[in-house]
């Protein structure tokens, strides 16, 4: 019962899924910037909560009597604690930054950075194809986030545990443009999130903890574990040469099968992230 209550104090951040550029690298030396209100939305939060809820009022509604909880029932419960601590649903804003590098590589190259105030991310992207008129483009993507507020200070100190997430994006985009006016893109893309926990104090300190201190440690009930997500990024820019509106919609299947009280869980779901922009490049 005190994991339940540990759970929810993990507060953990989404990972940045937000695209927002197009293929076509920009010129050296131009800059892109960007503000977007992201969302986002998991269905292992709902499909948990479900599951637990059913569990729940079968018990306490059908039997006169419940008793105690059985393994299988608490594990649930963990799982929605989880599910809810890393993955509920919500928003925030992000502000991101382009500029160009250079025209000399392939098509293009130009550097990305952005953040949503709990992550700092980092992209490159390649342009490795353009169509003789210009109209079509296509380009690699590879960029590397460290979320610097998973948990806050209180519950690190609190937990003896420090956490950390660090990604890995990866995405291949091809683009249609249409003059100055309007510009699309879609393709795949691949996630790799890996989560950590250390203890914060020295060795000597943590192997003479109190047993009842021990067993509030996160670390004990999830350690360090690896998040996919397989999916695509779909985007759409309206606008006039130098300002645009973006519309962007990603989507991935998010595989998740932490080792929870030494048992390893499916906490796998469908993730949808929307996004609404302003862009001007200059």
């Amino acid at each position: 019962m005190r994991a339940l209550v540990l759970l929810p104090l993990l507060c953990g951040c989404a990972t940045s899924m937000t695209h927002m550029t197009t293929p076509q690298a920009l010129e050296p030396g131009d800059w892109q910037v960007s503000g977007a209100w992201t969302g986002h939305a998991n269905s292992v939060a709902a499909s948990k909560s479900i599951q637990s809820g059913a569990d729940l009022w079968e018990r306490y509604m059908g039997e006169e009597e419940p008793g105690e909880l059985s393994e299988d029932e608490l594990r649930t419960l963990l799982d929605t604690g989880l599910a809810w601590a890393l993955f509920r649903p919500g928003a925030s804003y992000e502000i991101m930054g382009r500029v160009g590098l250079t025209d000399k590589l392939a098509q293009g190259l130009d550097l990305g950075l952005r953040t949503n105030f709990s992550e700092i991310k980092g992209d490159l992207k390649l342009q490795v194809w353009e169509s003789p008129e210009a109209r079509f483009a296509a380009a690699l993507h590879a960029g590397y986030g460290y979320h610097f507020d998973l948990t806050s200070g209180f519950v690190e100190w609190l937990s003896l545990t420090s956490f950390s997430r660090h990604d890995l994006d990866l995405a291949a985009t091809w683009g249609w443009s249409e003059g100055r006016v309007l510009r699309l893109w879609l393709g795949p893309r691949f996630i790799r999130s890996w989560i950590r926990t250390e203890p914060k104090l020295d060795g000597m300190i943590e192997d003479n903890l109190p047993a009842t201190i021990d067993d509030y440690r996160p670390s004990d009930i999830l350690g360090d574990e690896a998040i996919s997500y397989f999916g695509s990024t779909n985007g759409l820019m309206v606008g006039y040469r130098w300002v645009f509106l973006v519309l962007e919609l990603d989507v991935f299947w998010m595989s998740f099968h932490p080792t929870i009280l030494d048992e390893q869980r499916t906490m796998s779901g469908l993730v949808l992230a929307p996004n609404l922009g302003l862009s001007a490049t200059w």
